[in-house]
């Protein structure tokens, strides 16, 4: 099945090509956002939000076909 996957601000250099921000990938009918986190390599330690088709989601929240996954890392400041 397909997922679009969206990294933004510095979570961009983890894209297949290291450019831009979105891309199609190509998943098993049992992935999770959570694998998907660990397949592009992204540090386990590296705290994401985590959005499934704009909604928040866990590393454990199933993906289906056609599922929009958009990650970002934490903002800390004030």
């Amino acid at each position: 099945m397909k997922v679009s996957v969206n990294l933004l601000v510095n979570l961009r250099q983890y894209t297949p090509d290291g450019e831009g921000d979105a891309f199609e990938l190509e998943v098993d009918p049992e992935t999770s956002a959570g694998m998907v986190h660990e397949a592009l390599g992204l540090p386990a330690k590296l705290q994401t939000v985590i959005l499934v088709n704009g909604r928040h989601a866990t590393e454990d929240t199933p993906l289906s076909d056609g599922d929009t996954l958009t990650l970002y890392p934490t903002m800390a400041g004030g």
